[in-house]
């Protein structure tokens, strides 16, 4: 396989991953409860090769190698090999927690060839002890395991794929430059205008290419605060397994429920509400919903629904 080298496609790697991991955690959380859902079991697997072979293209082997071993047992359920227990989807979390911390750390420089064998060590131990009866493979459709690294791509699979591209990762840094840019300009070109009324008594809104530049540089002012936008479903993956997680620490049974998942907040805002909301949502299962005997007595269901809901209020 083809490396690339260069700390800006790591940086990206690493933004991919950032967004890829959360999202296959949140899928292995869904296969728990739909165990038998061939499209949704091939969409963690394709996930889990996507992270294996962009890591091994940007020179990331220890994390390229944990998730090709996640490949593996994926495989195995694929096939039959293996069932798709709560043992088992735990084990692939602790995996997809541990490849979370380790890529900023393999980015940096450091070495986690240690922590990458104790992660396999646990797969491959785990997985064991976890499945032992396999169910009939279910139907994989469209997800036919992938060649072998072994097997290259064709030689115009690159261009192919750029042909095919409608996005592209951005270092957000760059991201902010250019916001900053935008905004410099819109300043500059105010100042232009006072020039233009003070110094040589020009009204500004009647010099047609004044009007025609204000018009572009509001435009674009807005297209890139909008590139800065991220779905709040960027932040909910979390939130999701923050309540399986803690439905089984605290033997309670609840469901996270997201409406508006795909409303659009500022991503330095987003960040900031992260931390809140999982404080919320842990107060919830801590403190709002009771024990299943207690639901059980009070005529309630016995799984507790916990909802998010986000809407665009006006025009901002």
């Amino acid at each position: 396989m083809t490396r690339i080298e260069g700390e800006d496609f790591r940086r990206l790697f690493e933004q991919e991953a950032a967004t890829r991991l959360p999202r296959l955690a949140q899928q292995l959380l869904e296969l728990e409860r739909h165990e038998t859902d061939a499209e949704l079991l091939a969409s963690v697997f394709r996930e889990a090769h996507t992270i294996k072979g962009a890591a091994a293209v940007v020179g990331l082997d220890d994390a390229s190698r944990v998730a090709h071993a996640l490949e593996d047992v994926l495989d195995d359920v694929r096939h039959g090999r293996r069932a798709v227990t709560p043992a088992l989807i735990d084990i692939s979390l602790t995996v997809v927690d541990g490849l979370t911390a380790m890529i900023p750390r393999l980015i940096a420089g450091e070495d986690c060839g240690t922590d990458a064998d104790a992660l396999e060590a646990v797969l491959r131990d785990g997985a064991s002890r976890a499945t032992t009866d396999a169910f009939p493979p279910v139907d994989a459709g469209s997800a036919t395991r992938p060649a072998r690294r072994s097997s290259p791509p064709p030689e115009n699979a690159p261009r192919r794929r750029l042909q095919d591209m409608d996005t592209i990762a951005v270092p957000v840094s760059r991201l902010d430059d250019l916001v900053r840019l935008v905004g410099e300009s819109a300043a500059a070109h105010l100042r232009v205008g006072r020039v233009l009324a003070d110094r040589l008594d020009v009204d500004p809104g009647t010099v047609a290419e004044y009007h025609e530049l204000s018009r572009v540089l509001n435009e674009l002012q807005e297209r890139t605060m909008r590139a800065r936008m991220v779905p709040v479903a960027t932040i909910t993956d979390q939130l999701h397994r923050a309540v399986q997680d803690l439905s089984r620490s605290l033997e309670k049974h609840a469901v996270l429920e997201v409406r508006g998942g795909d409303t659009e907040l500022d991503r330095g805002m987003l960040q900031q509400l992260a931390d809140p909301l999982l404080h919320l949502v842990r107060n919830a299962m801590d403190h709002g919903i009771e024990p299943p005997e207690e639901r059980a007595g009070a005529g309630k269901p016995p799984e507790a629904t916990i909802r998010l809901h986000a809407m665009q209020l006006g025009s901002r």
